[in-house]
């Protein structure tokens, strides 16, 4: 640990360490001036036993910055991890680029790292208390692992769990500099903030990292996403499941969040699942917002057509080309998205859908779901309902027969070259952007008071790398929340109406 607090040395300087012209600590934080252009890209700190019985530690942080990186165990015996290491989490730890990486560990902590250098004077006194803490239990445990007598499968375990301890951690410390943006200006300096700029774009870091909500459209409301059974970070019950099993377990994680009352937005799926959150408690749904979804049953060409696709999908052990191509019609193809977006949606349907045990529980639900038309008038609740013409799931014509049913249909509309996953491109977005801030603004103006979630699980709850949109997964167990981005979500919950304030929600797991 002294050997850690000596790598972390700001020479007393009570500024922040990344103001000034020149850079003489050994922490080494890069900033602007005429030595300040190069920073700490990682500490090591190697324990050499005193008993032949004990095998060396290795403390490495693998990110930038030891004042705000944790530096965890790693064992270089004869089959330890290797470097192409891949946490639980998928991070990779080696496989490093000059530009960014999203699955990279050391671009996500310096993603981390910037946003914290920002208030870093507000946030550094509580980021040393868990860090040290962190630190400490796994000196202890190491020191017990480092045994000879310990099975290497062993350490590596405990590896793993450390750099997903960390990563958990630096979650929460990324939750706190998301909801400082709101409230104070950032610590760094004009020139400061032109380096990182620089240096921002030639290492291709997304803007939207380090600037928060930058699109105003949705900056009024907090945005819960929720992963679905069958879907992302959540596998599902263990057994068969239900939209009504979805609905309800999320009704109990938004309750556990201390979230009485909501609006509820649902794409395609996750349209279905909001209706259903509407029908079994109405007095908490402020409002639905539902896009390209249906009230109705599968028909048998439908699931004799989705049992082919799936044939298709499960018949080699990662999907072809050409079926992860077929499953691109929910968007119109893939040319009606960005290169990079398509490229992340083939990673991640990939990794969630490969193989029957990925893909087979969550198009059960769909397949077998029961229809609720004649439930639509028990649903008293204002509603947005948008389709795209040329959705080819759900016609745009069903939508328009069955929204006519809610009682309180505040606008229908066929978005023309709208497709299925409507919000996902032109000009479905735009049309979203504007009437569903309407729709809020119109439909709250009876109601008093915040419908923010109370301060302890807006700390606790955070997610890396997301500008508006936060996510997800409830956990039937109640654990501590686990972070992790995802694209293409299909429910999420708006929970806040304050203008100047937006605050910060995150994830915990549904098994």
């Amino acid at each position: 640990m002294d050997m850690f607090n000596v790598l972390r040395d700001h020479q007393q300087s009570k500024d922040c360490p990344g103001n000034g012209l020149t850079n003489v600590d050994i922490c080494m934080h890069g900033a602007f001036g005429p030595i300040r252009f190069n920073q700490t890209t990682g500490s090591l700190v190697s324990v050499i036993p005193k008993s032949k019985n004990q095998l060396p530690i290795h403390y490495a942080t693998c990110t930038s910055l030891p004042c705000l990186s944790i530096f965890k165990p790693i064992w270089l015996d004869s089959s330890s991890i290797p470097p192409t290491f891949i946490s639980s989490r998928d991070n990779f730890l080696s496989n490093a680029s000059i530009t960014y990486s999203s699955n990279n560990i050391w671009w996500k902590s310096e993603i981390v790292n910037r946003n914290i250098m920002k208030y870093y004077q507000k946030l550094i006194q509580q980021i040393q208390i868990e860090r040290n803490l962190l630190e400490n239990q796994f000196i202890y445990k190491s020191n017990k692992l480092s045994s000879r007598y310990i099975s290497e499968e062993q350490r590596n375990h405990f590896t793993i769990f450390a750099f997903d301890q960390v990563d958990q951690l630096i979650n929460k410390w990324f939750s706190r500099a998301y909801s400082l943006s709101f409230e104070m200006k950032s610590e760094l300096f004009f020139f400061q903030e032109l380096t990182w700029e620089g240096w921002r774009k030639s290492a291709k870091i997304p803007k939207q990292l380090l600037n928060y909500a930058k699109d105003v459209r949705y900056s009024p409301y907090n945005l819960i996403s929720i992963d679905s059974h069958g879907h992302g970070e959540t596998t599902g019950r263990g057994e068969d499941f239900t939209f009504w099993d979805t609905a309800s377990d999320s009704l109990q994680l938004l309750t556990k969040l201390g979230l009485n009352q909501f609006y509820v937005l649902g794409t395609t799926q996750g349209g279905c699942i909001a209706l259903r959150m509407a029908l079994l408690e109405p007095q908490r749904v402020k409002g639905l917002i539902l896009l390209g979804t249906t009230v109705y049953s599968a028909t048998e060409q439908t699931k004799a057509n989705a049992r082919k696709s799936r044939d298709k999908w499960c018949e080699a052990k990662i999907p072809s080309d050409e079926a992860i191509v077929a499953r691109t019609a929910s968007f119109g193809g893939p040319t009606r998205v960005d290169e990079k977006v398509y490229e992340k949606l083939k990673e991640m349907w990939i990794k969630r859908y490969a193989g029957p045990e990925g893909y087979d529980p969550a198009l059960n639900c769909l397949l077998n779901r029961d229809a609720i038309d004649d439930k639509l008038g028990q649903i008293n609740v204002p509603a947005l309902v948008l389709h795209g013409a040329d959705d080819r799931v759900f016609p745009a014509q069903d939508a328009k027969e069955w929204s006519s049913k809610l009682p309180k249909l505040w606008k229908f509309e066929i978005i023309e070259r709208g497709v299925h996953h409507l919000s996902l491109t032109e000009p479905g977005d735009e049309v979203a952007a504007q009437l569903i801030p309407q729709f809020i603004t119109e439909t709250l103006k009876s109601s008093a008071g915040s419908l923010l979630a109370p301060k302890f699980y807006r700390d606790r709850l955070a997610e890396c790398f997301k500008s508006s949109i936060w996510r997800i997964a409830p956990n039937r167990n109640n654990k501590h929340p686990v972070p992790s981005p995802t694209l293409l979500t299909e429910i999420c919950v708006l929970t806040a109406t304050d203008k100047n304030k937006r605050e910060n929600s995150s994830k915990t797991h549904l098994k």
